[in-house]
């Protein structure tokens, strides 16, 4: 294995090491970071991570794409990353079939942390990595600004001790008081557990207006209950929501990171902007180690064999997955195939089948709405792959597609393309239908991601057919989507007639799946500064630039 070094995708003649590519987090000359140069993990490697332990193996594998750093940092790394105190039953993932009577698909669980989103652990992981790296009396802002669930899991790392601040940035139409609400229950409610070193159980009394703590299974200290009226107020969080087109606001946050004067002034008061999330090359790495490990668990139950080759179906999000499959065949695994499914705002899967591509196009608000989105940033890192590194091409097609809001990529490329990725959509009501169908013959309740992917794998049941398993990341906890789950497995008038806080409580009785405390939300909300993309540009320079 090579000393890695990272390059961004426009531009080959500079390169950088682990590190600097961490703390610069988006290139200021454009594009985003990538491998310099392929990876490649020997089979004598892999068969050495087998028997460790996942924070053993993570330290492995991180020692590969970090190799400048100490031993020393990469434990600490990864300590505070994967800290079995912030996920459930002490499980970071957990890699096994869904159901013991089925044999394919196989599903990696990842809904372990205190958001119960995947994000948890990718968030954890690039906070991790950039506080290792900062110097003393630097002050960092971390971005959050993709998702409403990457905004989650950032506030839920965040606490009065933390050497950074977030800096939260949503979409003004997918923001409502609920979901607010939410957001400042999980700042209040993962903060009190950090001070018990306790973990949320996401139970209610029965008036609901008090929270049970509950410890790990390990202690011996009694439970506590903390009334809302425990939260300290002081620490309500501010979140920038935005007016404007979809795709504009999708790209404001990218755009932060090419500001040259913005960060040039905030450089001469020693303040740093990061981000979390698919911009930031970490997060590759955090699911390149997930997907790895999850591997070598299914190797080691004899799931899966070393001749095996398998597939990865998933759900596109921002071809974050996409991307680290890349990633992965390239440094050796097995993967033969690859499935991505999209929702109604199927132009992203149109586009692998066809290369064409438009910004300006139809929109919906679904029941996967980690899935509503126009811009897919990851696109650039998935051609940059495709067309074998070819940075002068991905600068020109990238600077077209800004300049003209579509995209036309080579027939060659295309081709490539559709010789490992099959792609596909689902609807509202298809993606109901699935996740009814499969409570009814596994007992088993999926989250509509889940459920999407797999009625699109359906559509595809002769490729299938020819792997000897596919594996599935799950990246919710089903209960965050209460009300498509309610509408799936509850009669119309029991899932439309109940508040959603009964329903949650119905679900969690009806499946046997604990209530995760991402689902639930306090009487607060966060401070809301709402404007247009113009205004809020201002706005948010002025406020870094005066913390």
């Amino acid at each position: 294995m090579n000393k890695m070094q990272y390059q961004t995708t426009r531009q080959s003649d500079k390169t950088y090491n682990f590190s600097e590519m961490i703390r610069e987090g988006v290139p200021l000359e454009g594009g985003l970071f990538v491998l310099s140069e392929a990876l490649s993990l020997s089979p004598d490697f892999l068969d050495s991570l087998g028997d460790l332990s996942f924070q053993d193996r993570a330290a492995a594998l991180l020692g590969v794409f970090a190799p400048e750093l100490s031993e020393d940092k990469i434990n600490s790394i990864c300590d505070k990353a994967f800290d079995v105190l912030r996920y459930q039953n002490e499980l970071v993932y957990e890699a096994k079939p869904l159901n013991p009577y089925l044999l394919n698909p196989l599903f990696i669980f990842t809904e372990k942390g205190p958001s119960a989103c995947y994000t948890d652990f990718t968030h954890a992981f690039s906070i991790a990595c950039l506080e290792e790296l900062m110097q003393p009396e630097e002050q960092w802002f971390v971005i959050a600004g993709e998702s409403i669930q990457s905004i989650k899991s950032l506030v839920t790392l965040y606490n009065c001790e933390s050497s950074w601040k977030p800096i939260l940035i949503a979409d003004q139409k997918s923001v409502n008081n609920y979901v607010l609400k939410e957001i400042q229950n999980l700042r209040s409610t993962t903060n009190i557990v950090s001070d018990h070193q306790s973990e949320v159980s996401g139970e209610y009394s029965e008036n609901e207006s008090e929270l049970k703590i509950l410890n790990n299974a390990e202690s011996d200290q009694p439970n506590q209950t903390v009334s809302e009226d425990d939260f300290d107020l002081e620490e309500l969080l501010k979140i920038y929501t935005i007016n404007g087109k979809v795709q504009d606001v999708e790209y404001f946050t990218q755009s932060l990171f090419y500001d040259q004067d913005l960060r040039q002034e905030l450089q001469k008061q020693n303040k740093y902007i990061a981000t979390v999330g698919v911009l930031n090359f970490s997060q590759s790495i955090a699911l390149f180690i997930l997907l790895t490990s999850a591997y070598l668990d299914l190797l080691q139950q004899e799931v899966l064999e070393k001749k095996d080759n398998f597939a990865l179906a998933f759900p596109n999000f921002n071809l974050d997955f996409i991307y680290v499959a890349q990633l992965l065949k390239k440094s050796g695994l097995p993967i033969s195939h690859l499935f991505a499914a999209s929702n109604s705002n199927r132009a992203i899967a149109d586009f692998f089948r066809r290369g064409k591509y438009k910004l300006k196009r139809r929109f919906f608000r679904t029941n996967t709405p980690a899935l509503d989105k126009i811009y897919f940033p990851n696109i650039e890192r998935v051609l940059f792959e495709a067309t074998d590194q070819d940075c002068s091409l991905i600068d020109q097609l990238m600077s077209d597609f800004m300049e003209k809001e579509s995209l036309e990529i080579p027939s060659s490329i295309v081709s490539k393309l559709n010789g490992f990725l099959q792609t596909g959509y689902a609807n509202n009501k298809q993606t109901v239908l699935q996740i009814k169908e499969w409570y009814i013959r596994t007992d088993y309740l999926l989250d509509p991601y889940t459920a999407l992917t797999l009625d699109v794998l359906e559509r595809f049941e002769q490729v299938a057919l020819k792997m000897d398993k596919i594996i599935i990341p799950v990246i919710e906890n089903p209960l965050i989507s209460a009300q498509a789950s309610a509408e799936a497995i509850f009669d119309t008038n029991k899932s439309r007639k109940r508040s959603y806080s009964q329903l949650l409580i119905d679900l969690s009785e009806e499946s046997g799946i604990s209530i995760p405390a991402a689902a639930y939300s306090s009487k607060n909300k966060p401070e809301v500064i709402n404007f247009n993309i113009k205004q809020m540009s201002e706005q948010i320079a002025t406020d870094l630039l005066s913390y």
